[in-house]
C-alpha cells in the first residue's frame, strides 16, 4: 500500500476498500509520504485499520549486459522495475558474436569473407571482417529485379553482367555467380512444376468431365454441377457418390448427405478405365502441389 500525509499530519494509507490505515506505534520502521510498503494487518475496526510495514516497494532499474566476442561487455538500461528494496534485479546477459564498437573501430579489417543475402526480390553480396563483423564492401543487385514478380521474370545475363562488372575481387564474383545460378536453377524448376500443376488439373476436370457425360449428365449440368472435383466412384455399387450438406432444424446445423448416381452397365468398363486414369494424375497432382508449397518463394 501507498502511504502519504493526512490532514492532522498523520502518515496513513487505505485498504482497498477505502478504509483509513494508520501506522502502528510500536512498528520499527515509519514508511514517508509516497512510499510503498508491504504491510501485515494487526486489526481493523469499523472505520480504520493498524498496520506494521514489513518491507519496502521501490523502483529498480534492471539492465541487460552485452558480452561481445572481443571480451568486452557494455551494460544498457532496460526498465524500471517495482520489488522489495533488499531484492537485486536479475541482470539478463546476452552474447554477441560481433565485437564492440570501440574494436569495430580499431580494426585493420585483415581477414574477411563474403556473405550473400537472396530472396525472390532481393540480392545483395557482403565483404565481412572476420573479426570485428563489419561490412567492408557490399555490392546491392535488387535494381535489377522486377519488383512485382521477382527473379521470375529477371534478366539472369544481365545480372551476371553487372556482378562481373562491379565485383572485381575473384572470390566474390564467383560467389555470387554460383548463388544467381541457384536462384535461377529454382525458378526454372518452380515454372516447370507450376506449368505442371496446370496441366494436371485440366486434364483431371477434363476426365472427370468425361466420366459424367458417359453417365448421361448434359453439357450445361456437367458445367453446373459444382462436385466435378469432388465425387468418386463406387466400382463395387456401380455408383457415382459425392457429399452435399442439408439445413438441419431446429439449431441450423448442416447435415451431410451422400447422393448415388447409377452408372449405366455399358459404359462401366470405360468409366472405370477413365478413372483409374485419375487417380494417377491426381496422384502426381497432390506430388506436385506438395512441392510448390514446401518449395514456394522467400519475400
Amino acid at each position: 500500500m501507498t502511504f502519504y500525509r493526512g490532514r492532522r499530519g498523520d502518515i496513513i494509507s487505505r485498504l482497498p476498500n477505502g478504509k483509513i490505515v494508520l501506522v502502528n506505534r510500536r512498528a520499527e520502521r515509519i514508511p514517508k509520504p509516497g512510499e510503498k510498503w508491504v504491510c501485515r494487518i494487526d486489526f481493523e475496526k469499523p472505520k480504520f485499520a493498524v498496520v506494521t510495514p514489513i518491507q519496502r516497494i521501490v523502483k529498480k532499474p534492471v539492465y541487460k549486459v552485452i558480452q561481445y566476442a572481443c571480451g568486452h561487455s557494455k551494460k544498457v538500461r532496460l526498465y524500471d522495475k517495482e520489488m522489495a528494496e533488499n531484492e537485486e534485479p536479475e541482470i539478463q546477459i546476452t552474447k554477441s558474436p560481433n565485437v564492440c564498437e570501440k574494436c569495430k573501430d580499431n580494426c585493420k579489417h585483415l581477414e574477411t569473407e563474403w556473405d550473400t543475402s537472396i530472396s525472390i526480390f532481393y540480392f545483395e553480396i557482403r565483404r565481412i571482417c572476420k573479426k570485428c563483423r563489419k561490412t567492408v564492401d557490399s555490392y546491392d543487385f535488387s535494381n535489377l529485379i522486377d519488383e512485382n514478380r521477382g527473379f521470375f521474370v529477371a534478366d539472369f545475363e544481365k545480372i551476371r553482367e553487372a556482378i562481373r562488372q562491379r565485383i572485381s575481387d575473384s572470390e566474390g564474383q564467383q560467389i555470387a555467380l554460383r548463388v544467381l545460378d541457384d536462384m535461377e536453377q529454382y525458378v526454372r524448376e518452380y515454372k516447370e512444376y507450376s506449368k505442371r500443376e496446370k496441366e494436371l488439373k485440366k486434364a483431371v476436370f477434363g476426365l472427370r468431365a468425361e466420366i459424367l457425360r458417359l453417365i448421361g449428365m448434359s453439357n450445361k449440368e456437367i458445367a453446373e454441377f459444382p462436385y466435378i472435383g469432388d465425387y468418386e466412384i463406387d466400382k463395387e455399387r456401380s455408383t457415382v457418390w459425392y457429399w452435399t450438406s442439408v439445413k438441419g432444424e431446429p439449431d441450423e446445423l448442416y447435415t451431410p448427405v451422400r447422393h448415388h448416381i447409377k452408372i449405366p452397365g455399358g459404359v462401366r468398363e470405360r468409366v472405370y478405365d477413365i478413372w483409374n486414369r485419375v487417380q494417377e494424375l491426381e496422384k502426381e497432382l497432390r506430388e506436385v502441389e506438395n512441392w510448390l508449397i514446401e518449395n514456394r518463394p522467400v519475400e
